[in-house]
């Protein structure tokens, strides 16, 4: 299948060599050095995951389904590690279309329900982190990237609550595309030094909280 032309809207799917880790519960949900990272207009990078570099046995495949106008229709997983888990906080691309070929059946995850997604610093050379341009705005980022996950109303005003509060600056007006209305990996990410890797977290008062629940 093919995506419909979107003018002045780019995709592109790189190869990303620095190992990449997701964390759940203490516990290494993903941990790989061959991930594919999706970089999509103003918005912060999405990493994929091959699945032999996921813990698949800690995935559960369930009902919930979002659809991209350029990568098609993605399917959900609950990540389960311990006592803790996380709905829809998975997503992968089955069928995608022909311009995402390249992460088919690869795993991303949302970034504010895991406990962290960090990239390992190459001591070889400087860090290829790609950070979220200066004119991302946290406002479409959220309904772009966390948005369609959202399990019911409450869980979607919840999300906002959460997340909105405590932003530096004031609100602005935006206007949001169809594009807005699929899933993608990461929120804005804010990348702060973790001893040898570059810990892609949330900023403000989300990160914060998240980090205190972890102590």
């Amino acid at each position: 299948m093919t995506a419909a032309a979107k003018p002045n809207y780019e995709i592109r799917i790189e190869d990303f060599p620095q190992r990449v880790r997701v964390l759940f519960n203490g516990v290494p949900v993903a941990d790989s050095a061959r991930t594919k990272v999706l970089i999509e207009g103003r918005l912060p990078p999405a990493y994929y995951f091959p699945r032999a570099d996921v813990r698949m046995d800690l995935l559960r495949a369930t009902a919930h389904r979002t659809y991209c106008p350029f990568r098609g229709n993605a399917s959900h997983f609950t990540v389960t590690a311990g006592s803790r888990s996380a709905e829809n906080s998975a997503w992968s691309y089955e069928t995608p279309y022909d311009e995402a070929g390249a992460i088919k059946g690869y795993v991303a995850f949302y970034a504010e329900r895991m406990d962290a997604i960090s990239i390992e610093a190459d001591t070889h050379a400087p860090p290829a982190a790609l950070p979220a341009p200066a004119t991302a705005n946290p406002l479409l980022g959220w309904l772009m990237r966390q948005a369609p996950a959202a399990t019911s109303a409450r869980d979607l005003v919840e999300q906002f609550a959460h997340g909105m509060p405590g932003r530096q600056g004031y609100p602005q007006r935006h206007g949001v595309g169809e594009e807005a209305h699929h899933p993608s990996g990461i929120r804005p990410l804010a990348t702060a030094q973790r001893g040898g890797d570059h810990d892609l977290g949330l900023a403000g008062p989300a990160r914060k909280h998240r980090g205190e629940s972890r102590q």
